[in-house]
Parts: C-alpha cells; structure tokens; sequence
C-alpha cells in the first residue's frame, strides 16, 4: 500500500445544489479539456478541445489575450519546470474514421516554435516531473519524453503492469485504458494518477511506477487529481 493517502471526494455528491455561482465566468468558445497556470508570466493556458487551439488567459483581467493554433483535439497540458516549454497531448479516436491522432506538441515559449511528435497510442495525459521529462500515459502504455530532443522512453505497457503488479486482475480485465487524470506535487518529485480502471503513482527521482486498480459506483467522472507539496497526500475523484 502507498504511504500517501488517497481521499475520494464521493461526499461532495452528497451536498445540496447551490443556485449561486462563484468566479467569473469565461467564454473560450469550445470545449475546456485540460489548464495550466503559468505564474511568471501571469497567463492561464486553456486547451480548447473543439477549436484545435490552446487559448491564453490573462490573471489580470481574466480575458483571452490570444490563442495558439495546434493539431486537432488537444486534451492535456502540462508546463516544463523552467517554464519554457508547453507540452499538449493529442487523443480524438472518437470522430470518423475512428482514426486516432496520437501526437504529443511540444511549443517553445521563449521562441513560440511548435513541433509535433507522433506516438503509437493515443496520449490521455501528460506531466512533467523535477528532471524536465514529462510522463506520458497512453491508453497502451506509460512512458517518458523529452521535449528538447522529442525522444520517447517506455517505462511499463498496460498489459505489463496489469500482469506483474495488480494481485488479480478481473477476467475482463482491459488491455488498454481509455481516460486518465495527472496530479503532480509541488515540489514536481512525484506524479499521482486516475485512469477508468487504476490508480497510479510515479516517483520522479527513482523513476519507480506503482499501480493498484479500484472500483467506483457510480463512475467517477470527469475524473480529477490533485496533489500536496511534497506528495505525501493527494486528493481523486
């Protein structure tokens, strides 16, 4: 078992429906999938799922300052350690043909260059840890990418993990997963995650991935993770 403990917010289905509405509310024109907060320079970054684009917010007075144009179905995002480098997984396997797009963006923030790096499954999420390599979760297979030199490292495939580190996978079990939410900790050493079948957790600095599956009903979803500054705790549900 992990030492960190795992909280599933299932209580918040109990709390009445409020009719208020807290916050300002922004219109980006298309479906929000995935955010990222850039402190040092005062932006929001938004993937807009629908529009094909990544849409930049402004802290100060919470209006689009502009939008990045990108390959289609951008579902997540996550932000190199130094800031400079903006990752974008790309995943829409669900439009006809029914063809996958799986692609990883990787936008320098200093130059505004893009490249577009193609995967062999579709990318459900992405983080980056202390070491400047974000994880990448595939619906096949967990591995590691550098965006300076655009090179993917596998660390463990589904069907591998689902053989050597579950106790007793269903019969039914799946060999691949199909959603997937990252959480990293402040201090970016450790990534927690959600998936429709498993939980898992990525130690950045011994590079170790430990998994266990869970059941939940009603279905968790849309499935969200967040973690403390220094790992020991997260929150999913």
């Amino acid at each position: 078992m992990w030492a960190p403990r795992l909280a599933v917010l299932a209580a918040l289905a109990l709390l009445p429906a409020w009719g208020a509405t807290l916050g300002k509310v922004v219109s980006i024109g298309g479906h929000a999938s995935d955010l990222v907060l850039d402190e040092a320079r005062g932006v929001l970054y938004i993937a807009n799922f629908t529009a094909n684009r990544i849409e930049v917010m402004s802290l100060a007075d919470y209006t689009i300052q502009t939008s990045m144009n990108v390959a289609p179905q951008p579902g997540s995002l996550s932000l190199s350690p130094d800031g400079r480098y903006l990752l974008v997984a790309h995943f829409g396997n669900f439009e006809a043909p029914h063809v996958p797009r799986n692609a990883l963006t990787v936008i320098d923030l200093v130059s505004g260059g893009k490249q577009t790096f193609a995967l062999g499954s579709p990318p459900l999420g992405v983080a980056f840890g202390i070491n400047d390599l974000a994880l990448v979760v595939t619906t096949t297979d967990f591995s590691l990418f550098d965006p300076v030199s655009g090179t993917t490292q596998l660390l463990r495939t589904i069907a591998d993990v689902t053989a050597k580190t579950l106790p007793a996978a269903p019969a039914n079990f799946p060999p691949q997963i199909v959603a997937a939410s990252l959480g990293v900790s402040g201090d970016r050493t450790r990534i927690y995650g959600l998936t429709d079948t498993m939980e898992f957790f990525y130690d950045v600095l011994t590079r170790q991935l430990r998994v266990l599956n869970y059941v939940s009903q009603p279905e968790m979803g849309p499935r969200v993770v967040s973690v403390n500054a220094d790992g020991s705790q997260f929150l999913a549900g």
